[in-house]
């Protein structure tokens, strides 16, 4: 093979909180832009996601400190992905 192969390394961090609450660390890039995304896919009525807030905020800044840490990579928001 006279062809140069390519060596592509993705890190992705995933949490399952039983089930009813994901939430992971999606690797993105855009056009000048590289890092990545949270993610959080729930199971849940809203009243129990709004009696949930405060810990998932927590939650979600210790994934912001994860990524922006250990993964050395950006945080550049959050995927929202509102069901119909």
């Amino acid at each position: 093979m006279s062809e140069k192969s390519t060596f592509h390394e993705t890190k992705e961090v995933v949490s399952r909180l039983r089930e009813p609450i994901k939430i992971k660390a999606v690797a993105v890039s855009f056009a000048k832009e590289r890092g990545h995304m949270i993610e959080i896919t729930t199971n849940l009525s809203w009243s129990d996601i709004d009696s949930l807030y405060e810990d998932m905020s927590a939650l979600i800044e210790a994934y912001i400190k994860l990524i922006e840490g250990p993964m050395k990579s950006k945080y550049l928001g959050m995927i929202v992905n509102e069901a119909q």
